[in-house]
C-alpha cells in the first residue's frame, strides 16, 4: 500500500479512532484501514475496520487482507498454534516452528463466523503475551456475487526462527479475477492475551478467573466466543458493535449491549456539546447513573 495518508480522528479517552488511506502500488485497489483501540480492564484490544474497493479490473495472484506475522519480519517463538471459530477449537496444539516456507496448503473457507487463529507457547522468556486476531465480519461483493465469510491459508516464514502465521484472503470459490467496483470490507479483533499468570499485572476479574486455561487456545477460544458483542437500539441507531458506536437522537439514545469481556468501551455520535450528559444503566428497574471517576473528570464516558 503506498500514498497513505493518516487521519487522527480521536486519541481518547475512551477509544482512539486512526484511520489509514492509500492505495496499492498499481493503483488497483483503494484501502481504507481504521484503527481503534479500547480502554479495557483485561487485555491489549485492538480493532481493525478494513475496506477494499477495486478502482480497476485486477487478476489476482495473492491477496493477503489480514495477516498476523510479516513475510520477512517475524521472528518470534512461539511453539504452537490453534484456529477455531465461533462453535469451538478446529485444531489445536499444532506445531508453529515448521521449516517451510510460504503456503502450507491450500486456501481454505471459514464455515462459520468469528474465525479465529492465535499462536502460544512462546520458548522466549521475554514473550509474556500470546497474539490472536477474531473475524469479526466479513462482506465481500465479488464480480457481482456475496460473501460473508473470509477465506484463509497458513503461511511459513522464517525470520531466523521458523513461524506459522495465518493470512486471511478471499473465500476459496470467489473469482480471482476480480472486476471494477468489487469491495471487501472486514473487521478483525487482535487481542493479546497474558500465557502466564505470574506476568499479568491486570485486575480483570474474568482473567484472573480462568488462569487454568491462559497460554492454551482454551483461552482464545473464550475470547472469540465470550468477546462477541451484540448491540441492539430502542432509541437512537447502531452504528457499529465493534467498537460500539450509538447515534443518538434528539440528543438521547437508549441500547443494550449484549456480551463482551472486561469492560466494553463504546461512542456516542450526534450529541450537540460534551457536556451536560448522564450515562445511565437500568438496574432492577430503575435507572443508575455509571460513575467510575475516582477524583471527578477522569474515566470520562
Amino acid at each position: 500500500i503506498v500514498n497513505q495518508r493518516v487521519c487522527y480522528k480521536s486519541q481518547g479517552p475512551n477509544v482512539t479512532d486512526v484511520l489509514y488511506s492509500g492505495v496499492t502500488s498499481d493503483g488497483k485497489i483503494k484501502t481504507n484501514i481504521n484503527i481503534n483501540l479500547g480502554r479495557t480492564d483485561d487485555i491489549v484490544r485492538n480493532i481493525y475496520t478494513i475496506d477494499y474497493t477495486f478502482l480497476q479490473d485486477a487478476d489476482i495472484s495473492r491477496l493477503s487482507l489480514f495477516k498476523m506475522g510479516a513475510d520477512n519480519y517475524n521472528d518470534n517463538a512461539f511453539t504452537k498454534y490453534c484456529y477455531g471459530d465461533v462453535n469451538g477449537l478446529i485444531e489445536t496444539d499444532k506445531d508453529c516452528m515448521l521449516v517451510d516456507i510460504g503456503y502450507l496448503g491450500e486456501v481454505k473457507t471459514a464455515e462459520n463466523s468469528d474465525f479465529f487463529f492465535g499462536v502460544y507457547n512462546s520458548s522466549d522468556v521475554e514473550e509474556y503475551g500470546d497474539p490472536m486476531m477474531c473475524v469479526r465480519k466479513f462482506d465481500a461483493k465479488i464480480n457481482g456475487k456475496s460473501y460473508d465469510k473470509p477465506g484463509y491459508q497458513f503461511f511459513g516464514t522464517n525470520d531466523g526462527l521458523s513461524q506459522v502465521t495465518c493470512e486471511l484472503t478471499l473465500p476459496k470459490e470467489a473469482d480471482r479475477s476480480i472486476k471494477r467496483g468489487s469491495k471487501i470490507s472486514l473487521t478483525v479483533e487482535y487481542e493479546i492475551l497474558p500465557n502466564n499468570m505470574n506476568t499479568y499485572y491486570g485486575s480483570s476479574d474474568y482473567i484472573i478467573a480462568s488462569n487454568f486455561i491462559m497460554g492454551t487456545g482454551d483461552a482464545m477460544y473464550q475470547q472469540a466466543v465470550g468477546g462477541k458483542v451484540i448491540v441492539n437500539a430502542t432509541k437512537g441507531k447502531v452504528l457499529a458493535d465493534k467498537p460500539v458506536i450509538i447515534e443518538c437522537e434528539n440528543d438521547e439514545c437508549e441500547f443494550t449491549i449484549n456480551g463482551g469481556l472486561g469492560y466494553v468501551p463504546l461512542l456516542i455520535n450526534n450529541v450537540n456539546g460534551n457536556k451536560g450528559y448522564v450515562l445511565e444503566q437500568k438496574v432492577n428497574g430503575s435507572w443508575q447513573k455509571i460513575d467510575q471517576s475516582v477524583i471527578g473528570n477522569d474515566y470520562w464516558q
